[in-house]
């Protein structure tokens, strides 16, 4: 199950976005979030950059997870100074930003036009 029946209309985008969170809660419950052996690893952390929607961001958090490695949360619709003033009071030395591409892209159209 996954992407292709989504794409040839065989699974609702709802029945694959609940896919995703079943597998969350999974690995969260199998891999605690702290854990002795994840103390030597580089600070990660990952926001989602102006946008309230998560959906990628799970995924990458329990792909990460899943491997060892030990992450950050930082939240959703966050600004860029937001997110540069956690990271450094936060000594995080690799940031993974989530963003909306679609809407990165429809705001450099617009720019561009304007031009």
């Amino acid at each position: 199950m996954g992407r292709k029946e989504w794409e040839k209309g065989k699974l609702a985008l709802s029945q694959l976005y609940l896919c995703g969170k079943i597998c969350e809660e999974a690995v969260a419950e199998i891999l605690p979030t702290e854990s002795r052996k994840r103390t030597d690893q580089p600070k990660i952390a990952i926001p989602v950059l102006s946008d309230h929607h998560s959906l990628g961001k799970p995924i990458v958090c329990s792909i990460l997870r899943a491997s060892g490695f030990q992450l950050t949360d930082f939240g959703t619709e966050l600004t860029v100074r937001e997110i540069s003033q956690r990271a450094i009071l936060e000594k995080t030395e690799i940031l993974l930003i989530s963003t909306l591409m679609l809407d990165k892209a429809a705001t450099r159209r617009r720019s561009s036009a304007i031009r």
